[in-house]
């Protein structure tokens, strides 16, 4: 379909503001951002160009060849950087600004001779539209209509905006998912939460940015890299390792949920660590570890299938990770160095791409 604009017939300058976000949010926010619309017949050199807060406060400086082609909108954000995170669509953006700028502030676009192109007073009468506490833009109903009455404005459809879409267009960003599970609780566990795509999935391609810990339960220590976690916080992303804790038979179980780069947050999964699941300790079939026991080194020998990029990690008791290895083209043994390691009881725990393998080593020294 064709759609048609009738812009001014006045001696206004091509350029409009048409939406306006200020409003942030407590997390996961991608800070300020503003957003114009060029509707000229020419394409526009920016270069030298400035955008004006209150008191003339420089907010932004536009670079050399900053080149907008007619009938597009462009951006020009606080952090571009973390707006790309969450608005993975190509949108012509800029940045990032000196520094953020209030809901009622006073926005004006300078041409490089310090001419004012367009100048706008945000929430300056009573026929502005009201924000909610946190999120949502401000956006111009229509790109023909005067920007600087507060009555041509309204409310976005959801706290994100709608960057780069026209105003009656809105990002319907999905909720990320995860999955529940169930391992036994006689040995050390890595649940690749980031290392593979068996548990994070997401359809807005948006990564991960938060692991949200709701409870735990039972003897087991669990890790997020080499931090035990804890109810009711949130960790960055990592890969969890769980490490079993007397007594064995009892279950453990972690309730999480995953939070994605835009803040949307997947429903709650459990992941149960059970001594009825029927897994014998010990070296995986193939795998052969030796001497028994160890005391300056030990060597894992490793079945042909398994030949290529692995990782290795050794963790204490605790689950506390004293040696992790990483290694692009391993041949078929790899030898663990232990001459810094104490006698005792450690467990171990090798990632190939078609396993994940884990054991205990015994040292005596």
């Amino acid at each position: 379909d064709i759609v048609a604009y009738f812009l001014p017939s006045d001696q206004s300058f091509p350029i409009q503001l048409c939406e306006v976000y200020s409003n942030n949010r407590e997390a996961y926010d991608v800070g300020d951002w503003i957003e114009f619309y060029y509707y000229g017949s020419d394409s526009l050199n920016l270069e030298g160009w400035t955008i004006r807060g209150d008191q003339n406060q420089l907010l932004y400086t536009f670079i050399e060849n900053t080149l907008i082609h007619p009938g597009r909108r462009f951006l020009v954000c606080e952090d571009i950087e973390r707006f790309r995170e969450v608005f993975l669509t190509p949108i012509p953006c800029f940045g990032n600004l000196n520094q953020g700028f209030s809901n009622n502030s006073t926005l004006t676009l300078k041409s490089d001779d310090g001419g004012i192109k367009l100048t706008v007073e945000l929430m300056a009468a009573t026929e502005w539209p009201a924000l909610p506490d946190e999120g949502y833009s401000l956006e111009l109903k229509s790109i023909v209509n005067d920007a600087g009455n507060g009555a041509n404005w309204e409310i976005s459809e959801n706290s994100f905006g709608s960057p780069g879409l026209p105003n009656n267009e809105y990002y319907n960003f999905q909720n990320p998912s995860g999955k529940d599970s169930i391992f036994t609780s006689y040995e050390t566990q890595l649940l690749e939460f980031i290392s593979s795509q068996d548990f994070y999935h997401d359809l807005d391609h948006h990564h991960m940015a938060g692991i949200s810990i709701k409870e735990l339960a039972g003897p087991g220590h669990m890790f997020l890299g080499e931090t035990r976690i804890e109810q009711g916080k949130i960790y960055d992303p990592s890969d969890l390792i769980f490490s079993p804790q007397e007594p064995f038979s009892s279950s453990s179980s972690l309730v999480y949920s995953f939070i994605d780069k835009s803040g949307q947050e997947s429903a709650a999964h459990t992941i149960l660590f059970n001594p009825a699941v029927n897994v014998k300790p010990g070296i995986q079939p193939g795998f052969r570890l030796y001497p028994v026991p160890a005391k300056e080194f030990c060597i894992i020998e490793i079945p042909p299938d398994h030949l290529g990029p692995i990782d290795f990690f050794l963790f204490d008791l605790n689950g506390k990770t004293l040696q992790s290895l990483h290694l692009k083209n391993l041949g078929s043994k790899l030898t663990v160095d232990l001459t810094g390691v104490e006698s005792g009881m450690y467990f171990y725990l090798i990632r190939t791409r078609q396993a994940v393998v884990n054991g205990k080593i015994e040292v005596i020294k």
